[in-house]
């Protein structure tokens, strides 16, 4: 599969070839045709006319998620982790969970005016979730 600078090179390439067919059979054939790296410089509307004309790239949205099946140890962590209005996706994946921690951890730490229990706690919960997404793959 080409690379979308490849497409836009050949594109360019073609767009330079063709402009100097044209102007080569109007014009004196003595003159030689400038550089496609001084066309690219000196025209740049020239650049976006060819960029234009690309086809745009349309890419897949990502199929959703499916919740996991937790066991109901973990449903309660879970359910801890939304108390503490976390956005957490039931289909969470171990980068998201991780974010939801840190977030977590500035509402619950007695450095950020939480309580120590609350801390302990939402640290357990955290632990219990990604010890089940780190032996579950």
């Amino acid at each position: 599969m080409k690379s979308f600078a490849d497409i836009l090179q050949e594109r360019l390439e073609k767009k330079i070839r063709d402009e100097f067919r044209a102007q080569s059979s109007s014009e004196n054939k003595d003159e030689q045709p400038s550089p496609l790296s001084q066309w690219i410089t000196t025209d740049p509307a020239f650049l976006s006319q060819v960029m234009a004309q690309t086809p745009k790239f349309h890419f897949k949205k990502p199929a959703p998620r499916k919740a996991h099946r937790l066991p109901e140890t973990l449903i309660k962590s879970y359910q801890f982790m939304l108390s503490l209005g976390l956005d957490l996706h039931p289909g969470f994946t171990l980068n998201e969970l991780k974010a939801a921690f840190r977030q977590g951890a500035k509402k619950t730490h007695p450095d950020h005016g939480g309580q120590s229990e609350d801390f302990r706690r939402f640290k357990d919960e955290y632990q219990r979730l990604v010890q089940f997404l780190t032996v579950k793959a």
